[in-house]
């Protein structure tokens, strides 16, 4: 399998998500895929996470589907096959309307 690489950084200076390269930066790649700011810092934290304290993220329902978003958008210009996912409406409905 493959996932968003999240080693050599912290935090602080997160700025950008490469959706095309799989990993964090300082700063925007030259080419359009990336997410940006909340979104790819709280992606970060919650891959810093482990299971046993993921209660302990703080992250609004706002910010989660932003978080949701970015892993999609991630996995569907890796895996076109992927396509819609059909179940998304209904997880962004368990998330709440915020």
């Amino acid at each position: 399998g493959f996932y968003p690489v999240s080693t050599g950084f912290t935090p602080e200076n997160i700025r950008v998500f490469d959706l095309q390269e799989g990993g964090f930066l300082e700063y925007r790649p030259l080419h359009p895929y990336f997410t940006e700011g909340v979104a790819a810092q709280k992606l970060f934290m919650l891959m810093q996470t482990s299971t046993e304290t993921l209660k302990t993220l703080q992250i609004t329902t706002k910010e989660r589907r932003m978080v949701l978003d970015s892993l999609l958008a991630f996995y569907q210009l890796h895996l076109p096959e992927l396509g819609k996912i059909k179940s998304l409406e209904v997880l962004r409905m368990m998330m709440g309307k915020s």
